[in-house]
């Protein structure tokens, strides 16, 4: 049994009655969370995970538009999936913006619609290698398969610091114990779980705020055709409106699938939290599909299978600040620690690997590899 130095229920202790207890519990919901995981538990079995729904393992991966893009974030990978990246050539594909009936790159004589806050980080060019490639290895899958019945898919409910351990309620009143939380989403949400806020100071709770993200929602489409609807696989700006400051649609068309008759492509958007309420996403995924029959004519009478996700989930970019972690006394966050693409790097880490420009850039898959390694660095 993977998990075989749980401790049992304490039937005496009446009042707290924990279903397990664990050395270490992760939070997560990315396939990156998972992958952490899996070497954690090579050095302390006594581990779970915590998905909060039940997950395929293909469900784990990221959707919408490639998020390792970037000189910062390219680099970081590249060199921590180096026996993985000699297979792959060294591609950087282009970023494109729709205006006057035809598609521009940024930098040159025409000007895009106002890119927003939250935009800019798709404006960097994209590394051309499947993040599932790098990610979705073998061994994963195996422990995955083999496990995935130890693994927690409850809903979590509460958490709760107590002076040397945590406990982590779920929805259904069941709780679990462990001496170190690892948490593997935002650490708004963190926040948001937390019932003794009253007991953390105020640098963590700014911090947590800070990584607060956008709603947003992307759709994966996939279209029965016999020929490309398009060869262009560069990430495209489809501005929502020309003459309001409105945002746009970012999205990428995957190569054609000749074998299979089919070219999936997807798009991404972000959303006033407001405007996250199913009619309000209804309307703008009307308009994005018209503004893509306009631009992409060959999609029209084409049988097209289309799956939506609202979540501020989908933007997946750094939107913490490790200024403000820095400023949190690490002693009064004892055993809890961060990973993942919204966690912080400590400056004494990123020293030691060399790294002198600002952090604010890493951000997801960047991110996410060199918290794992902050995480056994400082754990050694």
């Amino acid at each position: 049994m993977l998990f075989s130095h749980l401790k049992k229920k304490n039937h005496a202790e009446s009042q707290v009655a924990y279903f397990k207890e664990y050395e270490n519990f992760v939070v997560g919901s990315d396939l990156f969370s998972f992958s952490f995981f899996k070497d954690l538990i090579k050095l302390e079995p006594s581990s779970n995970i915590c998905f909060e729904e039940n997950l395929e393992l293909e469900n784990l991966m990221p959707i919408g538009p490639s998020l390792l893009r970037g000189t910062e974030n390219i680099e970081i990978v590249k060199d921590y999936f180096s026996d993985l990246m000699v297979n792959h050539q060294e591609n950087r594909l282009d970023v494109k913006f729709y205006k006057d009936s035809d598609f521009h790159s940024f930098g040159g004589r025409k000007k895009p619609e106002k890119i927003l806050d939250g935009e800019e980080f798709f404006t960097h060019k994209k590394l051309n290698v499947d993040v599932k490639d790098l990610l979705l290895t073998q061994d994963l899958a195996e422990l995955f398969e083999k496990n995935r019945n130890e693994f927690i898919t409850l809903k979590i409910q509460s958490i709760v610091k107590q002076s040397d351990f945590w406990e982590v309620i779920f929805v259904n009143g069941s709780k679990i114990k462990c001496n170190k939380l690892i948490w593997g989403k935002s650490p708004f949400l963190l926040l948001g779980l937390l019932s003794n806020k009253q007991d953390f100071l105020q640098p963590f709770i700014d911090f947590c705020q800070s990584s607060k993200r956008p709603f947003g929602f992307t759709v994966n489409f996939t279209a029965k055709t016999e020929e490309p609807i398009t060869e262009m696989t560069d990430t495209v700006f489809i501005p929502k409106s020309l003459t309001y400051d409105l945002g746009h649609f970012i999205g990428e068309f995957k190569p054609f699938n000749r074998a299979e008759k089919m070219q999936e492509f997807s798009f991404f958007s972000f959303l006033a939290e407001e405007d996250s309420d199913v009619e309000a996403v209804a309307r703008q995924i009307h308009q994005l599909k018209r503004n893509l029959f306009k631009i992409y004519p060959k999609l029209i009478n084409k049988k097209i299978e289309e799956n939506i996700s609202v979540s501020d989930q989908n933007s997946l970019y750094f939107h913490g600040s490790d200024q403000l972690f820095q400023k949190a006394e690490l002693k009064d966050l004892k055993n809890l620690r961060f990973i993942g693409c919204d966690a912080p790097l400590l400056p004494a880490f990123l020293q030691k690997k060399n790294i002198d420009f600002d952090s604010s850039k890493i951000s997801f898959l960047g991110r996410s590899v060199l918290a794992s390694q902050q995480f056994f660095d400082i754990t050694e």
